[in-house]
């Protein structure tokens, strides 16, 4: 069988800064936050939990690992329903 080919990734968009999930979210790729403090902020910002059937493009979608926030990023419903815990095996 001949080997797959691996699909090129591309940059699309350059910051002069380290970020990571909860920072291109929550500070606009400008700093690193703790995915362990995203609990902490999304309840200070007041947002609320809503049904997976209700996520919008835009809404923030928290994804977590064995009860454990793991990955933040912004709906597309385009491709949702997401499962994180199938991503990262």
């Amino acid at each position: 069988m001949p080997p797959r080919k691996q699909a090129s990734l591309a940059v699309r968009s350059v910051s002069q800064h380290l970020y990571n999930c909860v920072g291109m979210i929550f500070a606009q790729r400008r700093t690193w936050l703790e995915i362990k403090d995203i609990l902490w902020i999304l309840r200070e910002d007041g947002y609320s939990k809503i049904d997976l059937a209700q996520l919008t493009t835009g809404d923030v979608a928290l994804y977590m690992l064995n009860g454990a926030p793991a990955h933040i990023g912004l709906g597309c419903v385009d491709i949702l329903p997401l499962h994180f815990e199938k991503c990262v095996k």
